[in-house]
């Protein structure tokens, strides 16, 4: 068999593998570390508080499936870029717990930084009810997400989103 027919056979050979990769959402880096990493094709459009809801629904899910907890390690998001290809996505790393774990307990908030990437902080046990479903948390990210937002753009002030953020936490 001469080389080319070689290298056709081997390249073919690895598609399935390729595709299998690129098909797996949550991917494990240690025995209890996962990583989820999902894009929209909405590009300038897409809502980046929904991307970053409907990624973490998706990594609860995942834990729930386990009959673990999810407890966020980092995060990253990507901005779409207009007039490319580049779509917006946004990565979040998280790690399994036992529901019983004192981790699972606690509200691990992040700390955003410049380039993007939140790292979880030392986590502080919640005095707050804790929603009894993965859509009840889901919303209330949701609305902080889009609260934080306009924080940032300077549409409100840091007061109001303290203060919006207080009645969100407080509502049951």
């Amino acid at each position: 068999m001469g080389a080319k027919p070689l290298l056709f056979l081997l390249a073919f050979s690895l598609v399935p593998a390729v595709a299998a990769i690129a098909g797996q959402e949550i991917v494990q880096l240690s025995p209890d570390m996962y990583m989820i990493i999902r894009d929209s094709k909405a590009g300038a459009f897409a809502s980046m508080a929904k991307l970053k809801g409907e990624t973490i629904a998706a990594a609860n899910a995942f834990a729930s499936s386990q009959g673990k907890v999810a407890i966020p390690i980092s995060s990253k998001e990507t901005r779409a870029v207009p007039f490319t290809f580049r779509w917006p996505t946004f990565e979040y790393q998280f790690r399994l717990v036992a529901p019983d774990d004192p981790a699972a307990k606690a509200t691990g908030l992040t700390s955003p930084t410049r380039d993007g990437v939140s790292v979880a902080v030392d986590a502080v046990p919640s005095t707050q009810p804790t929603p009894t479903n993965s859509s009840e948390v889901t919303d209330i990210y949701t609305q902080l997400s889009k609260l934080d937002e306009l924080r940032q753009k300077g549409v409100i002030t840091q007061e109001e989103f303290d203060e919006q953020k207080k009645k969100l936490l407080a509502s049951d």
